[in-house]
């Protein structure tokens, strides 16, 4: 028999049986661990390179700039092109600019600027944070969707669902819900 404690622990990682979700989780964290690197290892070339701390504000203003400047664009972007297609450009770019960094670090062409332009493209790239399942002929939700606790925008607009899962009144910090049936 299960203690309460042990039917909580199993509760809170139900999320966790199906494959699909566990791999998208364990993608996301070896994203999130690769871009946490990166920053650091940008903000340690800087203050080698420079030895100001100005540098180090102007390299954190350039990674911080896009989350303010740029959602709206992106919302629109999103809402007109294919959204795999955009999500495979972004994650291209993404693994890209790091490849390229090094190389110009390794041919010895680095520049300051180009370090600040790093900085602006990853900083858009890194927040792409919504759940859009939208046109994708889903007639179900998983009901593991209420895990998803750190969920703030769910579009789930353009798809033949029959019904919500009753999890979804878990999703506390959801903000906004999109739904639209076919």
């Amino acid at each position: 028999m299960l203690v309460p404690e042990q039917k909580h622990v199993r509760f809170r990682f139900a999320a966790l049986h199906s494959r699909d979700f566990t791999l998208l989780w364990l993608g996301g964290i070896v994203s999130y661990i690769g871009t946490q690197m990166q920053l650091i290892g940008t903000a340690w070339l800087v203050i080698q390179t420079t030895n100001a701390a100005l540098w180090l504000g102007v390299l954190s203003l350039c990674s911080a700039l896009p989350m303010i400047v740029l959602p709206p664009f992106g919302g629109m972007l999103a809402d007109r092109v294919n959204r795999i297609t955009l999500l495979k450009w972004a994650r291209s770019i993404q693994i890209t600019l790091p490849l390229l960094v090094a190389f110009l670090l390794a041919s010895g062409h680095l520049q300051l600027w180009m370090l600040c332009v790093h900085a602006l493209l990853i900083g858009q790239l890194c927040h792409l944070r919504n759940l859009f399942l939208s046109q994708n002929h889903l007639t179900t939700l998983p009901k593991e969707l209420g895990q998803v606790q750190s969920l703030l925008k769910l579009s789930v607009d353009g798809n033949p669902l029959t019904r919500l899962p009753e999890t979804i009144g878990q999703l506390s910090r959801l903000q906004e819900l999109k739904r639209e049936d076919e």
